[in-house]
């Protein structure tokens, strides 16, 4: 994962083949979209959380996290509020806030040939289409796989991304049941060998529920 983040290889896994954002995962999916954002942003140092568990603005995003200026804007001109809020609400909020993060994600995705973008002139409005490439997504499942499978040192990108795609359901779409199991076993492998990572799942349990870490999730259709 050289060249795409946690965030970017998130959403090139959740988008549906006709490259749309899909109506079904609900608010669950949107969130981790956004997590994985406010993480980035975290662990770059972006963003700081307070004691109250609150975000703010400590400096403006290096210039290879710019496709998430969105969510910067956003905790800079919103009122405090505990972060596990503020996750939700940008997730819920389709147009206002959740959609820019959305159409900056997926044009980052353009310029590094992931997807292609299909817009309709008559509605520059209109969140745009961002078509997957096959074999850019392949690399990315295929990462996944070999984190999975071989004991060699992971990226902290990877670990993000494989908890991200195990939080949102969507890992069962692209492993048969076996690999999912040992997807699952080598994240725990994982979260109990590595500091970094047990940070980022504090940061995630910090921004909702649903983030705790367990195992039974189950799949979310692909094909709306």
């Amino acid at each position: 994962m050289s060249e795409l983040s946690a965030t970017q290889s998130f959403m090139l896994c959740a988008l549906t083949q006709q490259g749309k954002w899909p109506s079904t995962g609900g608010i669950k999916r949107s969130a981790c979209l956004v997590a994985g954002g406010l993480l980035e942003l975290l662990l770059d140092g972006t963003l700081m959380l307070d004691d109250k568990k609150q975000l703010y603005v400590q400096r403006r995003p290096a210039k290879d996290k710019s496709y998430l200026t969105p969510l910067m804007e956003y905790v800079e001109q919103a009122k405090p509020q505990p972060i596990n809020v503020l996750v939700e609400r940008i997730a819920s909020a389709r147009t206002a806030e959740f959609g820019p993060l959305l159409r900056s994600v997926g044009f980052s995705l353009s310029a590094h040939s992931a997807v292609s973008v299909r817009e309709n002139p008559k509605k520059p409005l209109e969140m745009p289409l961002f078509i997957p490439q096959r074999a850019v997504l392949d690399t990315v499942v295929a990462w996944i796989r070999d984190a999975s499978w071989c004991r060699c040192v992971i990226t902290d990108d990877v670990q993000v991304l494989m908890v991200l795609l195990h939080k949102s359901g969507i890992l069962f779409n692209y492993f048969s049941k076996y690999e999912s199991e040992e997807c699952k076993k080598r994240l725990l492998d994982v979260v109990n060998k590595n500091p970094n990572v047990r940070l980022i799942l504090s940061y995630l349990e910090a921004m909702g529920a649903f983030f705790y870490f367990d195992l039974d999730e189950r799949p979310i259709d692909q094909t709306n």
